[in-house]
């Protein structure tokens, strides 16, 4: 898991500094010039990491033999 997390890492980089992306940045529209942008922004990432952390505690559940180590994961 670890190596696919560095490989998928790396090719976000890779596409992030290439060539072929504009580096003129431009400041939004006025619509979009407020705080609540960023504050959504931010609540919606942290609410969708809690999703696939829940995500991947589930399929750990589910892929567990182990009788001793299914309750140690049940909590």
């Amino acid at each position: 898991m670890g190596f696919g997390g560095t490989v998928i890492a790396l090719a976000l980089l890779a596409i992030a500094s290439s060539p072929a992306i504009p580096k003129e940045v431009q400041p939004p529209i006025p619509a979009l010039q407020s705080y609540w942008l960023v504050l959504h922004v931010t609540l919606s990432f942290i609410g969708e990491s809690f999703f696939i952390v829940s995500f991947v505690a589930a399929i750990l559940y589910l892929s567990t033999r182990d009788e001793e180590r299914r309750r140690n994961l049940d909590g």
